[in-house]
């Protein structure tokens, strides 16, 4: 015991019955650590510039993992620290971002080919290593502020399958959206449509939380495009903030007028 390895999918945390039982203990958070990092050096986009993230980083920040591990920010903040103190991270935060490096990586993550026959090494690894790849894009579409232009394909796109965010960027990768420019335009808009996105997809029960077509999240993202020409993106951003700590499963558009009309640029969670 205590010797060796094994290999852990990714899909593990899909799994509901040892998934979604928050908070996290410490064990939990670390693995999830592990399995959000890159297997390989990628760039992506980040505020409109590309950043190489390597094998063994990830991008994200302390609000997102508090989020994903039922933790407060400081807790997820002193749990990184000590990590880092015992040599098992690094890592770097401002206040847009936190890069997390895991140290030793290959420790975790390297497979000895030599000592696995390959016909079943391939078959072992072959579709844990398709998903894998899906999580990279996955990274690389997380940490993308501005969404693609349309290619004017649509091809097959099943919404129950994929997150919202998924489905929200299909839209306007694939779809004639008539805002799309709008959006492109406005990278601070984007950014707080994907944090609401973001804040669906993490929330359980899923059913409560998921746009289940294409029509559900263009009536989203109009909400959003014209809350933004009139109220202009801090309130829409300060609403969309209030509407997530009140852990509510809609954005509350009532609270834009309220907003506009208040000098106190705090929630309004007191005061409805």
């Amino acid at each position: 015991m205590g010797q060796g390895w094994i290999c852990l999918h990714r899909k593990i945390r899909e799994c509901d019955l040892i998934w979604d039982d928050k908070p996290f203990s410490r064990g939990q958070a670390w693995i999830d650590l592990l399995m959000q990092v890159n297997h390989e050096d990628k760039e992506i986009m980040f505020n409109a510039r590309g950043v190489i993230v390597k094998r063994g980083q990830r991008i994200t920040s302390i609000r997102n993992l508090g989020e994903q591990w039922g933790w407060s920010r400081t807790k997820v903040k002193l749990f990184l620290e000590e990590l880092k103190k015992a040599g098992m991270i690094e890592f770097e935060s401002d206040t847009k971002k936190t890069l997390v490096t895991v140290i030793n990586y290959g420790i975790y993550q390297d497979i000895d080919t030599e000592k696995v026959p390959q016909k079943s090494h391939r078959k072992a690894t072959e579709k844990p290593q398709k998903d894998t790849n899906n999580n990279d894009n996955n990274i690389n579409n997380d940490n993308n502020n501005t969404p693609l232009p349309p290619t004017g394909e649509t091809p097959i796109h099943d919404f129950n399958k994929h997150s919202n965010l998924e489905n929200t960027k299909y839209i306007l990768n694939n779809k004639e959206y008539k805002e799309w420019e709008y959006i492109r335009d406005n990278k601070e808009l984007w950014n707080v449509i994907k944090e609401w996105m973001e804040y669906k997809d993490e929330r359980t029960p899923r059913k409560n939380h998921h746009y289940q077509t294409d029509k559900g999240i263009t009536k989203l993202l109009t909400q959003f495009v014209n809350a933004n020409k009139k109220y202009g993106v801090e309130i829409v951003k300060a609403v969309v903030n209030d509407s997530i700590a009140a852990e509510y499963t809609g954005v509350v558009w009532d609270w834009l007028e309220k907003k506009k009309k208040s000098t106190n640029t705090g929630s309004y969670l007191d005061t409805i």
